[in-house]
């Protein structure tokens, strides 16, 4: 197969983040031409492995002449806009700051890009812009937002509709589901458990009943990279999804075993569900086939495995530094 990536001049915004510095590793190993463009507090530990492969450029999103300024060096011909607040709390309190930290960034981000050079533009939706609408998720149904971010996102989808519609602007959008693996240190659910029983917390989760659509960090970055060179056209969205839904209770029990912690003894059920609560929760992968001749290549349970091990050999390393 032709590596169509080659020497390509390729931005990936939030690159020291989760999806992003997964993306970026596997970009260096296809010989493109990498900058990660990041917010001037973010840290750089997931991409120590290429650091020294990439150019790391430091920005504020917010001011325009800045961002210019810092896009005319790199001059990309595809952009990954991976950054975002990924706060899922329904809490009306974010709205401001969510609409300010993903929608006006991606708004500015594209308003100060030099478009000649610019050959394709992805955009990060997200799963939960399906809110608790029809299960399995098809790209064409209404978003039903269900919190500030999600509200943040599906804006940002309809923008990159705009775009390729009247502006001809060559922006697709992509929406991840429920996505894990190594280097995921935030307070997501498997991140979230993962931790508490390594180092032997007990949780509270609730009954647990409701069911995830789950994707492993390497199978969303194989379908990312089969984008460029594809068919897909302007302003389509795309699910990257495994396409199955899994109870959190089956979840959190399979870490309890690879993590030899008795689930009935780590794990108390009592607590509430979140208001609004989407029991079942997964999406269609169809046309992820179709376009991209893509399915997803880890099983779960091989997954969550490796993501565990990871996890141990994190916390040591954290405990001796």
């Amino acid at each position: 197969m032709t590596n169509l990536l080659n020497n390509k001049k390729i931005l990936v915004t939030g690159g020291s983040g989760f999806i992003g510095s997964h993306l970026v590793e596997k970009l260096v190993s296809l010989n493109a031409e990498v900058s990660v463009l990041i917010r001037n507090s973010s840290d750089l530990w997931r991409l120590s492995s290429v650091k020294d492969k990439i150019s790391i450029y430091e920005t504020n999103f917010l001011d325009p002449v800045n961002l210019k300024q810092t896009l005319e060096k790199i001059k990309p011909e595809i952009i990954f806009h991976t950054m975002a607040d990924i706060r899922v709390k329904r809490d009306p309190n974010l709205l401001n700051s969510m609409i300010e930290n993903n929608f006006q960034t991606t708004i500015n981000l594209i308003r100060n890009l030099n478009k000649e050079k610019l050959e394709l533009f992805i955009n990060f939706g997200t799963c939960e812009e399906y809110g608790d609408g029809e299960v399995p998720f098809k790209e064409n149904q209404k978003e039903i937002p269900v919190s500030p971010y999600s509200l943040s996102k599906t804006m940002t989808t309809y923008l990159s509709s705009y775009l390729a519609k009247i502006e001809n602007f060559p922006i697709i959008t992509v929406r991840p589901f429920l996505t894990y693996g190594p280097k995921q240190v935030n307070e997501q659910l498997i991140p979230f458990i993962i931790r508490s029983m390594i180092k032997g917390e007990k949780v509270n989760t609730g009954k647990m009943e409701q069911t995830r659509d789950l994707v492993h960090v390497n199978d969303v970055v194989s379908a990312l990279i089969k984008i460029p060179g594809s068919n897909i056209k302007k302003g389509e969205i795309i699910n990257i999804c495994s396409g199955k839904e899994i109870q959190v209770k089956s979840i959190v029990k399979k870490i309890c075993d690879l993590t030899n912690r008795p689930f009935e003894e780590f794990v108390e059920t009592s607590a509430p569900y979140r208001i609004g609560e989407t029991m079942h929760f997964y999406g269609s992968n169809e046309k992820a086939k179709k376009l991209l001749n893509w399915t997803p290549q880890i099983s779960f349970d091989e997954g969550l495995k490796e993501t565990v091990e990871w996890y141990k050999d994190y916390l040591k390393f954290k405990e001796m530094h």
